[in-house]
């Protein structure tokens, strides 16, 4: 009965706490509670270490870690999407982890992420099936690469 309590108030971070989540944790009511209480507190500490992250082990947490969620889980996907998926094309995982953060109740509480995340799938199925089909140049680059290139010459482009 004290849980719910325990973790509206934040409480869990305190380690005189502790004992109360090591026995929710045998409580199958509570034991996905729990669990995601552990893993959004182990994603709080990678965020919060002086080292960059290994992107690729970053990844794997957050996508093995099923119960984070939350703010911070919302954050640190879209970083590592951007920062890690994208830039090594692996545009499926990037679209799973979207469908995550679109399922997320911190998206559903705050209503402004829906349309970024919906942009952000949209973007990573273009780049997916080849190109950006929507007409749309969403970071101000020119990525058709298909262009006449005859018309650029003589001139020196940085």
């Amino acid at each position: 009965k004290a849980f719910p309590v325990i973790r509206a108030q934040d409480l869990f971070g305190f380690p005189e706490y502790q004992k109360y989540l090591t026995a929710a944790e045998k409580i199958p009511a509570l034991a996905d509670q729990v669990a995601g209480l552990r893993q959004n507190a182990e994603l709080q500490k990678i965020m919060q270490s002086p080292e960059p992250p290994v992107w690729s082990d970053f990844y794997a947490f957050l996508r093995d870690s099923k119960h984070l969620s939350g703010m911070p889980f919302l954050q640190a996907s879209f970083v590592v999407i951007d920062q890690y998926l994208l830039t090594e094309k692996k545009y499926d995982e990037a679209l799973a982890l979207l469908d995550r953060l679109l399922a997320d109740p911190a998206t559903k509480e705050e209503t402004r992420l829906k349309p970024i995340f919906e942009e952000k799938i949209s973007e990573v199925k273009a780049l997916r099936d080849g190109g950006d089909h929507d007409g749309h140049d969403h970071d101000g680059h020119d990525h058709d690469h298909d262009h006449d290139h005859d018309d650029h010459e003589g001139h020196d482009h940085p």
